[in-house]
């Protein structure tokens, strides 16, 4: 069976740590096969793990990662995540915060984010140099750290989408200027290829959320992943509040499929 889908051709995943301006265009995809794993994934139960936040408390399905390190409250149908003091997630440092449920092969994760500030929730988070609130999938069985990340907020002092990977405890990552903390991100697994996607509130095209890099190859991640919402700030007094308004899981197939919504 053929789906008039496409997967990405020809990109050199080259690890940045510069801030091109978002938006660049992304690549052509060339067909390809669905395979029985996909056929499985279809029958998935993926939309059980959608949550909207409108019940105003956290449902018993999400396991919460470093619970003291950070608040967990809902306003407005909004899940907000605000650090507390210095967390975050580098190299083998795990302290972030992070809520996560278990999801199985290749899947798209997507959640509206705000980087709010704390002082003022009617502006983008400020003081620095790195805060941020995004999705992350993550081993959930490594006695190192092993993950990848989209997010948006403050990467070295400017509003900006991050990307990060980190393996065996060793992280890199890269960022693109976007010039406010509200964004709809995406990060969807095909394979062993980890894309990121962003675009602004309200719709529009999807593009790489950092066009330098837009995948990961990750082949050492197993199956099943930790799959959820993160927020960190690295400093004393973070001035971040993550918001996020609504969570859905989907079951991918390739690349192009990514971004067909």
């Amino acid at each position: 069976m053929i789906l008039g889908l496409f997967v990405l051709a020809s990109i050199t995943p080259e690890l940045h740590a510069h801030l091109p301006l978002w938006g660049s265009p992304n690549p052509p995809c060339l067909a390809q096969d669905m395979t029985v794993l996909d056929l499985i994934q279809l029958l998935g139960p993926f939309s059980e793990l959608d949550d909207d936040f409108e019940s105003g408390i956290l449902d018993p399905s999400w396991q919460v990662a470093n619970p003291a390190n950070y608040t967990r409250e809902f306003v407005s149908g909004r899940l907000i995540l605000t650090p507390l003091g210095y967390t975050q997630w580098y190299q083998a440092e795990n302290s972030g915060g992070l809520l996560s449920k278990l999801v199985e092969g290749n899947v798209k994760i997507t959640a509206r984010i705000r980087a709010r500030s704390v002082n003022n929730p009617s502006q983008p988070v400020t003081g620095g140099p790195f805060q941020l609130g995004g999705l992350m999938l993550r081993n959930p069985n490594s006695a190192q750290e092993n993950y990848v990340f989209v997010a948006v907020g403050l990467s070295g002092g400017d509003l900006a989408i991050e990307t990060k990977t980190t393996q065996n405890s060793g992280s890199s990552f890269q960022a693109s200027f976007w010039g406010t903390g509200d964004a709809e991100l995406r990060l969807c697994r095909i394979g062993q290829r980890f894309f990121m996607y962003a675009r602004p509130l309200g719709g529009g095209t999807w593009q790489f959320g950092t066009p330098a890099v837009p995948y990961f190859d990750r082949p050492d991640l197993p199956w099943t992943l930790m799959a959820g919402p993160i927020a960190y700030g690295p400093t004393a007094s973070p001035d971040l509040q993550a918001e996020f308004e609504e969570i859905r899981y989907e079951p991918a197939f390739n690349e192009c499929d990514c971004t067909n919504d």
